[in-house]
């Protein structure tokens, strides 16, 4: 009997043990461009991103890598929505020629995608499921 018990309570606790951490919640992974890579100004990059979770997919560009209190990177630059193409969610925002314009600026750039499904994170007024976030330099 002793036996039983217990391989009942590790099997409860392997059980229990993935939502504890929250891996089970399937986040964003940013694909394209790769954390640290050089692009060119005069035009936007393209943003491909793999999602296998429910919700409309968003990518957030900023100057900053600072998160909000949901886990999101600031939308300075710009924030777009990424459409299912293939097996990835691809954006490439609407580029603008004025000096102003993020992508003409030489600097470097921090991005984030993240889904809209409420529910899924621990608190359940965050709707945000965030991925990591990357940074590109445009020169």
């Amino acid at each position: 009997m002793p036996k039983a018990r217990a391989a009942l309570l590790v099997l409860l606790i392997a059980a229990l043990a993935p939502m504890t951490v929250g891996a089970a919640i399937p986040r964003p992974t940013p694909v394209s461009p790769k954390n640290g890579a050089q692009l060119t100004v005069d035009k936007t990059p393209t943003f491909q991103v793999r999602s296998t979770g429910e919700g409309t997919v968003w990518v957030h560009v900023s100057k900053s890598a600072k998160r909000s209190g949901d886990g999101v990177i600031g939308n300075d630059a710009v924030i777009v929505q990424a459409h299912k193409k293939g097996k990835y969610y691809v954006v490439k925002p609407k580029f603008f020629n004025y000096p102003g314009f993020w992508a003409n600026q030489k600097k470097k750039w921090y991005w984030q995608a993240y889904r809209i499904a409420c529910g899924e994170e621990p608190k359940s007024s965050d709707c945000k499921v965030e991925g990591p976030v990357r940074r590109f330099r445009l020169r």
